[in-house]
């Protein structure tokens, strides 16, 4: 008898089929059911059968077998009533079925179970001629009917065949799948104990059993069980000598008929037996096993499982010839040691890799758990020299296992040197004097931690400057700049700082690098000391050789120079000018001024200022500036002239004679004005308004006048004068005549 290995729907036999569709119909009213329901749909259809060579015929009713896909993309089953859990099948009455009140979805389903006229058992199968779930036809349901074409049973195919190992062995209990798509997801079936095998099932079920017509791919493998796990298994093998679903011969199944010898000869597959033991040596039932597999170039987890070893300890894989894997234990609870990887290894990158070449291959391992290994570590040595500046390195020697990291400490006399955690190290001048070590730490995960520090190095020494000694050029002369050349200085970075010297004794303020002798210098011979200076090192001094004597440079008579004055004020009789004298050197020069009317110089006027009088009326003036100076010839310079002066006349008092009557003659009276000679010419007012043509020093008074009061004003003139006016006082009221 072949075993089926797939889990099937609960199905009701053909005997029952009567009674219970009856009850069914009763308890949930389904058969015949319309989608007349708000947002839902329906599913009908009508089912036949067809026996081999004949007409297809309606059957008396069955079961309908309902899956809606979910949203992980998978079917579910639907219950034909939701109160109780379980209920699968959908029964129906006559040949034609309609499944209501289904909520929008996709659907498909199977139909089994069918009762019949005659006497043959016809295959169940999926919508539409599938024998799998996958392989079935999807149905859209919406909010209204859904029409299908007619469902036509036919009797069951078969496949029938027998599995044996290389040597021509039966192979009892072999696992033969049928496979429609690359999907998988196939109905199984078990060999006999004479290795044989069919495609049909219990016919006591009540319904046909087998495979709907079609092109399938057989496989069938052989696995160890559990009641004897070093029992060896078999590699998977399609019909006919095909390691892949793509690379097998299709097997065809027609209704009512038996493909035979779909024979297999199976190859024994390699496997790996793997012991763990705890640190006492004893096995370690349950603990998890971690695997990594060699798969696209890479290593990286293996994802299936569980992977645990048995109570004896032992953990068993069947592998392929060919691949490659690495295993390691993490201790369970309880159990004692670190993570370890095979072959004594304490990482993936370290640990060996396990692989089979041969069908039949048995490759025993072991791990056995225990504390974590000491790193292992060289003493570390100190490399160059032990100087302010100069790098020293730490030279760690060997370490191991591979991928032990390092980690670096300084110390100075013993004290850590703050941030000094590099293979490299430079003393700074907080280190003179100080000896040197380095403590080198290795760790690797489930290693215990090694430390090892080096020998002391000499004390640092601290360097010095590195500097030439400086020439002087120039001629050493008061007045005549000497320069410093301070030569080639070291290393880089060094800052120069100058000192002069004379006789010996430092120039105060003489700190650059040129400086220029002055009287106070003369006799004596100079030199210039150069310091250099740089972080971490020693100070270097050096000093130039001396000059010669310095000299006094030969007495040279001065030369006086200026500028021409300038003169500023009103050219005005009674005003004053002021002469600015300009820039003149050197030092010392006196200034001696000289004031001149038309290049005649003026009597008296030798300050820096001349008040103008009537005396200069008419005359441009300017002022001459002679510079003298002790030793040197005197510099005499001249202005620009003003323009001509103007003279003020001086004004008297004006005054009206004559009777203030209509018909009366007036007269305009007055002093001398001064200087004479000068030109007088009159204006008379009217009431304060003047009076035309009336230009004499007498007027004649007329009817116009009278009631007003008159004046007169005198207006003098005179050549390079400033013009002169005067008003008289009003008369009286004009009488009338």
């Amino acid at each position: 008898m072949t075993i089926p290995l797939v889990h099937r729907p609960r199905r009701r036999s053909t005997a029952l089929v009567g009674a219970v569709v009856a009850i069914c119909l009763a308890l949930t009213g389904l058969t015949a059911q319309s989608a007349s329901a708000a947002d839902t749909g329906s599913i009908t259809g009508a089912v036949f059968t067809q026996a081999v060579g004949g007409a297809k015929t309606p059957v008396t009713g069955g079961y309908i077998f309902l899956h809606r896909l979910n949203a992980d993309g998978y079917y579910d089953s639907v219950d034909s009533d939701p109160t109780d859990p379980g209920t699968d099948g959908y029964p129906f009455t006559g040949s034609t079925f309609e499944l209501g009140g289904l909520a929008a979805g996709t659907y498909t389903f199977e139909v089994a179970s069918v009762g019949t006229n005659d006497a043959k058992l016809y295959q169940r199968e999926y919508y539409n001629d599938a024998e799998y779930l996958h392989d079935a036809t999807p149905i859209q349901v919406g909010t209204t009917r859904v029409q299908l074409p007619d469902m036509v049973l036919e009797q069951a195919g078969q496949i029938s065949g027998r599995v044996t190992d290389a040597a021509g062995k039966p192979l009892a209990g072999a696992s033969v799948m049928f496979e429609r798509t690359r999907s998988g997801g196939s109905k199984g079936v078990q060999t006999d104990a004479n290795g044989y095998y069919t495609s049909v099932q219990d016919p006591g079920e009540g319904f046909g059993e087998g495979l709907v017509r079609g092109d399938y791919r057989v496989v069938a493998s052989k696995y160890s069980s559990s009641s004897d796990p070093d029992a060896p298994s078999y590699e998977a093998e399609y019909w006919n000598n095909a390691t892949s679903y793509d690379s097998a011969t299709a097997v065809t199944v027609q209704p009512g008929k038996t493909a035979t010898n779909i024979n297999f000869t199976l190859a024994e597959a390699p496997r790996v037996r793997l012991t763990v033991k705890d640190p006492a040596g004893n096995p370690v039932p349950n603990a998890d096993v971690g695997i990594y597999f060699f798969n696209e170039g890479a290593w990286a987890p293996y994802a299936a499982g569980p992977n645990v070893t048995g109570p004896d300890g032992v953990y068993r894989k069947t592998v392929r010839i060919g691949e490659r894997y690495k295993f390691f234990i993490e201790p369970p609870a309880g159990v004692g040691g670190v993570t370890e990887w095979y072959d004594n290894a304490y990482s993936e990158a370290t640990a060996r890799e396990v692989k089979a070449t041969s069908h039949g291959e048995v490759i025993d391992i072991e791990i056995k758990l225990g504390p974590a290994p000491v790193v292992d570590g060289s003493t570390p040595t100190i490399t160059g020299t032990p100087q302010v500046g100069q790098q020293l390195t730490a030279n760690p020697g060997t370490w191991g296992p591979e991928g032990v990291k390092l980690a670096y400490q300084w110390f100075a006399s013993g004290t850590p040197i703050q941030g000094a955690t590099q293979a490299t190290y430079t003393p700074s001048i907080g280190d003179a004097t100080k000896a040197l070590t380095v403590r080198v730490t290795g760790t690797l995960a489930n290693h215990t931690t090694t430390v090892k520090t080096s020998a002391a190095t000499a004390p640092v020494a601290t360097p010095a400057v590195v500097g030439s000694t400086p020439t002087i050029t120039g001629t050493p002369e008061v007045g005549q700049q000497l320069t410093a050349n301070p030569g080639t200085w070291g290393p880089a970075g060094v800052k120069l700082a100058y000192q002069w010297f004379a006789n010996g004794t430092p120039i105060q303020g003489a700190t650059q690098a040129t400086y220029t002798p002055s009287i106070d210098d003369a006799t004596k011979a100079i030199t210039v000391r150069v310091t250099g200076t740089l972080a971490n090192h020693t100070t270097t001094v050096k000093t130039s050789a001396a000059t010669a004597p310095v000299a006094t440079p030969p007495v040279v008579a001065p030369v006086v120079t200026g500028a021409a004055p300038v003169i500023s004020g009103t050219p005005r009789s009674g005003s004053t000018l002021v002469a600015s004298p300009g820039a003149w050197g050197p030092a010392g020069v006196s200034v001696a001024y000289q004031w001149l009317a038309n290049g005649a110089p003026i009597p008296g006027a030798t300050g820096a200022q001349l008040r103008l009088t009537n005396a200069q009326a008419g005359k441009r003036i300017t002022v001459t500036t002679t510079g003298s100076l002790p030793g040197a010839a005197p510099v005499t310079t001249t202005s620009a002239a003003t323009s001509a002066v103007k003279g003020v006349l001086t004004p008297k008092k004006v005054s009206i004679t004559g009777t203030a009557k209509v018909g009366k003659k007036l007269r305009a009276k007055t002093s001398s004005w001064g200087p004479s000679p000068v030109r007088s010419s009159y204006t008379w007012y009217r009431n304060g308004k003047r009076i035309p043509g009336q230009t004499k020093s007498t007027y004649t008074l007329r009817k116009a006048d009278a009631g007003k009061r008159i004046t007169v004003r005198i207006t003098r003139t005179k050549s390079n004068y400033v013009s002169a006016k005067k008003v008289s006082a009003k008369t009286g009221k004009v009488k009338k005549k």
